[in-house]
């Protein structure tokens, strides 16, 4: 291998690491909304359950009140108590609302962020399979495979946050949102299929009775 090969390859592969880095960080952006629902129903059920748990003690007070006056100021507590429940709960259901759109704009931010890794990804991938000696073969093939299933997990990781939240439906999950199509599969590197037919070829040469060497 010539010394401008071996540089471009590390450049390529230096350009392709921002780039998976890159939708590492598209996908906890996704995620870091989706923890911001998941606190805003953990903090509104407690703020419901601390109302609830007021408006039991509050009942049971009901009946230690003898007074006209006492029992209806009582009451209009308990039912300005009830109304705080209703409201916790629209409010929980207008914050969650909104938030729910900013998972879909951080995923569809994602997406094309992917997409470029992705393109990215292929142009390296047939460089070093053009510039891969079959002594390096097996390395290549893991290093690449490393890279594509990294940038495709990260893919189903918000594609599942997705039909988790009822964003995209089951119906749709292997159709296009919003100019992505959510049903690719991780087609894999080059170098799978080049490995399979290297190997079919090299048993084919076994089978003929040619010799061939361990490292071959």
């Amino acid at each position: 291998m010539n010394i401008e090969t071996m540089t471009n390859k590390e450049t390529m592969i230096k350009e392709l690491t921002v780039k998976i880095t890159e939708v590492q960080e598209a996908r906890d952006a996704v995620e870091a909304v989706m923890e911001a629902i998941d606190e805003l129903a953990s903090s509104c059920n407690e703020q419901i359950t601390q109302i609830e748990a007021d408006i039991v003690a509050r009942k049971e007070g009901l009946k230690l009140i003898t007074d006209l006056e006492g029992l209806r100021k009582a009451q209009t507590e308990i039912n300005t108590l009830q109304d705080d429940v209703e409201l916790v709960k629209q409010v929980k259901g207008n914050k969650a609302k909104s938030l729910l759109e900013e998972v879909e704009n951080k995923a569809v931010e994602f997406f094309n962020t992917h997409r470029v890794a992705k393109s990215v990804f292929n142009t390296v991938d047939e460089y070093m399979l053009i510039n891969t000696s079959l002594s390096e073969l097996s390395d290549a093939k893991e290093q690449m495979s490393g890279y594509i299933n990294c940038i495709d997990k990260n893919f189903a990781q918000v594609r599942s946050i997705l039909l988790d939240t009822k964003i995209v439906s089951v119906e749709d999950q292997n159709r296009s949102y919003r100019g992505f199509h959510l049903g690719q599969h991780n087609r894999g590197t080059q170098f799978l299929d080049f490995e399979y037919h290297i190997n079919s070829y090299k048993h084919q040469l076994i089978s003929r009775g040619l010799p061939l060497k361990n490292n071959q």
